[in-house]
């Protein structure tokens, strides 16, 4: 695979020019992302440098000796399997002599996750905090897939790679510490309010007519992001949902109520007594009427 400038330039300060010819590490990369995996032991010793882009690294394992890193003029000192960031054109390096035993260096290309931040708050200059924060297991999924699409480059593989790595980038603006974390995670609480709110309307009023576009306005979401963050909320589809919901309450009635399957159809929502009693059999395994025998003594 080709290598980006970037992974280069970190190589060479870990590296002498004559290892560089077979160490072990491995790179794979996306036109966007690269990611960089080292296994044997890296003796490292004091250098600082910086990117054109931004820079994640992870130790998952190293020397007793803490590992010292340094981004301007903040010290960190990370333990394994704790992600830091640095900022494009951020002096960072190490402090000391340790050996690292196995780690993970992400690059990302600076206009890529700036404009990805700026769809998703409006803000595009992002700047992340110099600090260490636990890798996530969602974060360390990704890294997998994105590893195994590119070792077996089957067809396609390049459309995958892209998709996992926005997915790299949107978990990353999400889980660590920027001037942009802040109004993400207020936007996505604001977005599960809105479903939320929709989840309720229909609650309330299951028995009328309801339209997609009612709930779509009352979300505030196009209909494709209320569909996909609605099934995420519920586990079922806006459609799913009411169905259910309605099949909940005809039980309820059919148990605690005196109203005929005909009135109970109706009053549910439903515009066939046919359709009804099939619909009812599918989610229950029953017909309303044996559901009814079944349940009241």
């Amino acid at each position: 695979m080709e290598k980006s400038l970037a992974v280069i330039n970190e190589l060479d300060q870990i590296y002498e020019p004559e290892e560089l010819v077979s160490p072990d590490f491995e790179i794979y990369n996306s036109s966007n992302v690269d990611i960089l995996i080292t296994h044997k032991p890296i003796d490292v010793v004091s250098y600082e440098h910086a990117h054109e882009g931004y820079e994640f690294f992870i130790p998952f394992s190293y020397s007793p000796h803490l590992i010292n890193l340094k981004a301007d003029q903040a010290i960190i000192v990370p333990r394994p399997g704790m992600i830091v960031p640095t900022n494009p054109g951020q002096p960072h390096g190490v402090i000391g002599e340790f050996t690292i035993y196995n780690s993970l260096c992400l690059y990302i290309q600076k206009d890529y996750i700036q404009q990805t931040a700026h769809s998703l708050t409006g803000i595009k200059k992002i700047h992340f905090k110099a600090e260490a924060k636990p890798f996530s297991q969602n974060l360390q999924l990704l890294v997998d897939q994105f590893v195994e699409e590119a070792r077996a480059q089957q067809t396609g593989h390049r459309f995958i790679l892209e998709s996992i790595s926005m997915q790299l980038v949107i978990e990353l603006l999400r889980n660590t510490q920027s001037n942009v974390m802040t109004r993400m995670n207020r936007k996505e609480i604001g977005v599960r309010e809105n479903i939320l709110k929709a989840i309720e309307y229909l609650n309330d009023n299951y028995n009328q007519q309801l339209s997609n576009s009612e709930l779509f306005k009352i979300a505030n979401l196009s209909p494709y992001y209320f569909i996909r963050l609605f099934k995420k909320e519920t586990g079922k589809t806006p459609h799913e949902y009411l169905v259910h919901l309605k099949i909940d309450k005809a039980k309820e009635m059919l148990t605690f109520s005196n109203y005929s399957i005909t009135e109970i159809c109706f009053l549910c929502g439903f515009s066939e007594h046919s359709h009804f009693s099939k619909v009812f059999k599918k989610l229950t395994g029953i017909s309303p009427i044996n559901y009814r025998k079944k349940t009241c003594y």
